[in-house]
């Protein structure tokens, strides 16, 4: 039995049936940004790879609506990101122009004033928080990231920040 035949076989059948499940979830991303207009889309580490990592959410859509995608990482509940991220987006493409902050104003009951961040295209993004779907979809998508200050009113790229709250940023203060 020739063996190395034997992994490359095994390899072409991994990666056809790897390739099969991501078109389906492309197909069900497309369906999602059809009836909704984006789709949130959330990215969370497991307890074996939590070295630093923090989940983040990412929109799929708003390309489409001329609008650049969302993303926010924080290390909190990706459930309360998700909704955030999707009222965020709302706000966004529902305003005649992009937005640089988000306030109470704009969000009831929203505490803090939040700022988008410009980062670039969704392929510049560097692991562990590149958009993976958004980059299948829309391989040239812009997108801006939503960062929101600690209890002192300091933003992340700002010193004194408080590093408890686990906000990475991806863009250049």
């Amino acid at each position: 039995m020739d063996h190395d035949k034997m992994l490359s076989d095994l390899s072409e059948t991994f990666q056809e049936q790897w390739m099969a499940r991501l078109e389906l979830v492309l197909q069900e991303v497309r369906a999602k940004i059809d009836e909704f207009g984006w789709e949130v889309t959330g990215v969370f580490p497991t307890e074996s790879d939590r070295s630093g990592i923090v989940p983040f959410v990412y929109t799929v859509g708003l390309t489409d609506k001329g609008r650049p995608e969302l993303i926010m990482l924080a290390d909190a509940d990706l459930g309360t990101l998700a909704a955030g991220l999707n009222l965020f987006a709302a706000l966004v493409v529902d305003a005649e122009e992009m937005p640089d902050v988000i306030t109470g104003e704009d969000v009831e009951g929203l505490r803090s004033r939040c700022e988008l961040r410009t980062l670039g295209p969704a392929g510049d993004i560097a692991q562990p928080y590149r958009p993976g779907l958004l980059r299948h979809i829309y391989p040239d998508a812009q997108v801006t990231q939503v960062v929101w200050p600690d209890e002192q009113g300091l933003y992340p790229h700002q010193e004194g920040y408080d590093l408890a709250y686990r906000q990475p940023i991806l863009y250049q203060p």
